[in-house]
């Protein structure tokens, strides 16, 4: 939300409206000087007053909906791939959960390989360190990444890396 309300956007989205309106000779600075005569308030605290309120009001209880809860994780289960990789070969706990309990076999990657560093389409991979902690990511949706990239210290001996 501060991004989409931060000074800049809003002189961008302003600049834009002059222009569709043809208004595009009247400074941002004015513009913006009338809209707080009419309203008699500060426009970016405005603008930032009512996303909150449409945030509050119709955000936060369609996302804390559990049918909506268990319909996005289902969606993220089916479209979402993640390749694990681990620093380690030598631990026993790993053979027995991620090897057919000892029976599976181990494929070495050189980590530094293109395919690892850059997507088809030019853009740079992310491949990630997971990190471990000891507690819960508070509130998953507000970091995703953070939340899909880390593991309590439990798991630390695994040295996992991941790339989604």
């Amino acid at each position: 939300m501060d991004t989409t309300v931060s000074e800049a956007n809003v002189r961008e989205m302003i600049a834009e409206e002059r222009k569709k309106y043809g208004l595009g000779f009247l400074p941002p600075d004015v513009a913006i000087k009338l809209v707080e005569q009419q309203t008699g308030q500060n426009l970016l605290t405005t603008l930032r007053t009512q996303m909150q309120s449409a945030v509050d009001t119709m955000l936060f209880p369609t996302f804390n909906d559990p049918k909506n809860i268990e319909g996005l994780l289902e969606k993220l289960g089916r479209e979402l791939l993640c390749f694990l990789l681990s620093g380690r070969m030598d631990v026993a706990p790993m053979w027995a959960h991620y090897a057919d309990n000892n029976s599976g076999f181990l494929v070495a990657f050189d980590t530094e390989h293109e395919w690892f560093q850059r997507r088809k389409d030019g853009q740079k991979t992310r491949l990630q360190k997971v990190t471990y902690f000891d507690g819960k990511v508070e509130e998953p949706l507000a970091d995703i990444q953070a939340a899909l990239i880390s593991k309590t210290t439990a798991w630390e001996y695994e040295r996992e890396w991941r790339l989604y």
